[in-house]
């Protein structure tokens, strides 16, 4: 699995790339794609993802669950964010952190971003397109985007690329297979563990109202969990909140 990367110079995004790929009938579990640059590389949502020619880590990524139930889905971003923690944490990048629900921070700036994409069949996850930015080698990024790092402006360092990506697959197979033996609860704990805010009072945007609560975890569901002022504890989804501080 993950063992062959088709590498691309140019394309418009490996996410559609593979998604295109799955609607011709063509997609081969254990598929990965990386590429050089991406026309319209895509983040959560409707963001987009900065990246310069040849500096940075673009791929995706295809798996295929064996047992999977969709009310679980959350548990591939959850093994997929913990691979790459371990990862920057191998290569000594410091305050690795996760912001929900699938970015990875180094302190205060933003290091990576996942998407996540499942096809669904009954209840069961039967195909998952994962697809990662991580920030590599870019030396400075533009003064109008918000809180970029890469791990070279952490480090000083220069780094091999392609070395990087086998090295990171091999940690995502490792921690989908935990996922595949049912270690879901494992994995829960170690990325509430690193989750960015953990046990600290930030500040969220609520249906629409602006409000202050303690961050205590994320639930079975991928919602994330938060204390209000008067001690009760809710959960919300993505699109039910925005973490504004």
């Amino acid at each position: 699995m993950f063992d062959e990367v088709l590498h691309l110079e140019v394309v418009d995004s490996t996410h559609a790339m593979m998604q295109q790929m799955t609607e011709r009938g063509e997609l081969v579990c254990g598929r990965v794609l990386s590429a050089d640059f991406q026309t319209g590389g895509r983040g959560q949502g409707s963001n987009s993802w900065h990246s310069n020619y040849g500096q940075n880590i673009l791929m995706s990524l295809c798996w295929c669950p064996a047992a999977l139930s969709a009310s679980r889905q959350f548990g591939i971003s959850v093994a997929v964010s913990m691979a790459v923690v371990k990862m920057l944490n191998q290569h000594k990048i410091p305050e690795v952190r996760i912001k929900w629900p699938n970015d990875i921070w180094s302190g205060d700036r933003k290091l990576a971003g996942l998407l996540v994409s499942n096809t669904i069949s009954g209840n069961m996850i039967t195909q998952s397109i994962v697809s990662l930015g991580l920030n590599v080698n870019e030396p400075e990024f533009p003064s109008e985007l918000p809180n970029p790092v890469s791990m070279r402006m952490l480090s000083g360092l220069e780094y091999d690329r392609m070395m990087l990506l086998r090295s990171l697959l091999e940690l995502i197979r490792e921690h989908l297979r935990l996922l595949d033996r049912g270690n879901i609860d494992a994995l829960n704990e170690e990325y509430r563990l690193h989750l960015l805010g953990l046990g600290q009072k930030r500040v969220f945007s609520v249906a629409g109202m602006i409000t202050s609560c303690v961050i205590k975890g994320v639930d079975e569901y991928g919602r994330l969990r938060l204390m209000h002022r008067d001690g009760t504890i809710s959960a919300y989804d993505m699109s039910e909140i925005k973490m504004l501080q």
